[in-house]
């Protein structure tokens, strides 16, 4: 199912998402943390769902970080000094200047300045917003099960709105166990060290939420095993989180690269690729088996003016009419001609802003209490 027929399948029943009690511990699963991508939020009825676990996963390279660090950048937006996150990764480091790239709000040196203005041809004028919290598995030192008992602390405490946990499953942990262990039992390790981790998580989220007035979005970036063919003769990915977690989600979205013939090169050089996603479990309201695509960019990471593009043709806050025409149906009306030139009067000043509060706008009719 697209997007676009969740939208008007959303419209059509003149009704929209009802979340029941019963399945909102603390009444509050109705809430939605924004996922950074709009058109994912239009699909989620807003977002991620609050309280919960939610996942990402795909094989290496998909864009699995990049999206983590989309996530807390718009929440960072969104709550600005109020924002409380936490990054933290079972292998290798956080790489700030993706971060960075990505819309996250830190405190960059000058040397890492200088790469994301190497990257993305501007320069990085933002600041920390809030509080951001990281924690890495270095090559020298470290544990992963420090890494899973830092999580764990940190959902308890409430004080945090997400908590992003990337490299679940990774091919390589660092320090899973004492050094000399083959690869085949270092495998197994991990995977015990993660079923006690997530049998624990469900334990205490669930817990926490009981109470009411928690809100903690535990965000799993994970690893999958070797490709396999699906019943719908697609490649189809094996998730390495354990079941606890995959069983008790509020949302899974599996990422996969896009026809290599959709990729742009330059020279030689990858500029973009299609990254495909798609909804593989969903609680609080949202369906399953819906679909999207978005680009990504080595340089630049995803493609902001695409999404939104995309998110307010779907939701009918840009429409087209005859003749290519593009109307923007906001405060400072504008019509163009042909869906590039629209893209370009996106980044005029105001009307990025007055499009995507109007997309805002059309994505929270669609999630209201009945």
């Amino acid at each position: 199912m697209s997007l676009t027929d969740v939208v008007k399948k959303a419209k059509s029943q003149q009704k929209k998402v009802r979340l029941a009690e019963s399945d909102a511990p603390g009444g509050i699963f109705y809430k939605r943390w924004p996922t950074g991508l709009h058109t994912l939020d239009a699909a989620f009825f807003g977002g991620w769902p609050r309280a919960c676990y939610c996942s990402m996963y795909g094989p290496p390279g998909v864009g699995k970080s990049a999206f983590g660090f989309r996530t807390i950048g718009a929440i960072q937006e969104l709550l600005g000094k109020k924002a409380v996150c936490a990054y933290l990764t079972l292998a290798g480091e956080m790489d700030r200047v993706l971060a960075a790239v990505q819309g996250v709000h830190l405190d960059l040196t000058k040397i890492e300045r200088k790469v994301f203005k190497l990257l993305t041809g501007a320069a990085y004028d933002r600041k920390l917003i809030g509080k951001l919290y990281t924690q890495e598995v270095a090559d020298r030192g470290g544990r992963a099960e420090g890494v899973l008992s830092l999580a764990l602390e940190l959902i308890t405490s409430g004080e945090f709105q997400v908590v992003v946990l990337d490299e679940i499953g990774a091919e390589n942990p660092k320090d899973w166990q004492t050094g000399g262990l083959r690869k085949r039992a270092k495998v197994g390790a991990a995977a015990m060290l993660l079923t006690r981790f997530g049998k624990e998580m469900v334990e205490r989220m669930s817990d926490m939420a009981a109470k009411g007035s928690y809100e903690t979005l535990l965000l799993g970036l994970s690893q999958v095993r070797a490709p396999v063919m699906g019943p719908d003769l697609e490649p189809d990915y094996k998730s390495a989180e354990p079941y606890e977690l995959m069983h008790n989600a509020g949302a899974r979205v599996l990422l996969r690269p896009g026809e290599r013939e959709s990729w742009k090169i330059e020279n030689g050089t990858l500029i973009y690729k299609p990254v495909k996603w798609k909804t593989r479990k969903g609680r609080h309201g949202i369906i399953e088996g819906i679909q999207g695509e978005f680009l990504i960019s080595p340089r630049t990471g995803i493609d902001q003016v695409e999404d939104l593009f995309t998110a307010a043709r779907s939701l009918h806050v840009i429409q087209g009419g005859g003749g290519g025409f593009y109307t923007f149906d906001i405060k400072d009306e504008v019509r163009v001609r042909g869906g590039d030139n629209a893209k370009a009067a996106l980044l005029k000043p105001g009307t990025w802003e007055q499009v995507e509060a109007a997309v805002r706008l059309e994505i929270s009719k669609m999630l209201t209490e009945e």
